[in-house]
């Protein structure tokens, strides 16, 4: 070895007896790199009380050099991004329920910034992972986020890598290597805050002891109907949830329908109807006048603030 030079490192001011907490060694050797690997050294510094101690490559209280050193300038590229959701109605989500992102990065990433539907950048504790791997949430959703999904309620996101050199990426706003739906194909997910309407409810049919009505939805939902005399007082969506007149009367007739819609096209299908189905309401008396109610509760328990209500008389006895 020749030519060894120590220096106070970066910045870092020796004292007046020439003592600093941080130290740059240098060297020449006097051999051609590559001749030996590792490079062996062997550094002694006595501290202030006068105590020496010695660092060096046998003793492996350091690292040797590296046999290459790699510059960094390119950006990450995410190998796989995928959302998904706790809702038992995947891929339809409404509250309470929650939305994870997770995505796997070509190199190493500092924690990404994530925004989910508005809400962002999500905090530290909403993320999980490290290195190449990443997840974000679950973030339970909020009837707030509607302000930023599409015509269709498909949700939307943006997820920045970042890779330990500090290039960043493009931000991800669409899935990738995860297959979307025929509503939201780059996001998968769609959001649902709101209550099933109807959209086509007309009488078909009626006998002298039911009726049987034609009925479209806008979504799934479970459809719930009493029937009771003429001039009663209109329940409430939860008392005909309840099969219940108001406050409690007896209803004539009690019910519910699962409604999944059909391939029958209802005179509602350009308003957004899923399709036509029959819903018969039974058991009522000959010739008697009734007063029928209406209400459609989907699968995140939402439904209209009022029931929906036809007034008709079955059928006098033959």
């Amino acid at each position: 070895d020749s030519g060894i030079v120590a220096a106070p490192y970066a910045g870092a001011v020796a004292d007046a007896d020439g003592r600093a907490r941080r130290w740059e060694v240098s060297a020449t050797a006097s051999i051609s790199w590559g001749d030996i690997d590792p490079v062996l050294f062997s550094v002694t510094y006595v501290d202030a009380a006068g105590v020496s101690t010695t660092v060096s490559s046998s003793a492996g209280c350091s690292s040797t050099d590296p046999e290459k050193v790699i510059v960094d300038v390119t950006p990450p590229a995410a190998l796989e991004l995928t959302v998904s959701t706790d809702s038992p109605h995947d891929p339809t989500v409404g509250a309470p329920f929650s939305i994870t992102l997770c995505v796997n990065a070509s190199e190493p990433v500092v924690a990404p910034a994530t925004t989910l539907t508005g809400f962002g950048p999500m905090p530290p504790a909403m993320l999980t992972g490290g290195g190449a791997r990443w997840c974000m949430g679950p973030r339970a959703v909020l009837a707030e986020d509607m302000e930023h999904v599409d015509d269709n309620g498909c949700i939307s996101f943006s997820v920045l890598l970042t890779d330990l050199a500090g290039n960043e990426a493009v931000p991800l706003t669409a899935l990738v290597n995860q297959e979307g739906t025929a509503l939201c194909p780059t996001t998968r997910l769609a959001l649902d805050f709101s209550p099933p309407t109807f959209l086509w409810l007309n009488l078909d049919v009626v006998s002298a002891e039911d009726m049987v009505f034609d009925v479209a939805l806008n979504e799934p939902a479970e459809v719930f109907f009493v029937a009771l005399p003429q001039g009663s007082a209109e329940p409430t969506p939860e008392e005909v949830l309840a099969g219940t007149g108001a406050g409690g009367a007896a209803a004539a007739s009690r019910g519910s329908l699962e409604y999944e819609g059909s391939d029958v096209p209802s005179p509602a299908a350009a308003a957004g109807g899923i399709g036509l189905v029959k819903l018969t309401v039974p058991d009522l008396r000959p010739g008697a006048p009734y007063d029928l109610y209406f209400s459609a509760w989907d699968r995140f328990g939402q439904r209209e603030t009022q029931a929906r209500s036809r007034r008709l008389n079955s059928l006098g006895a033959l």
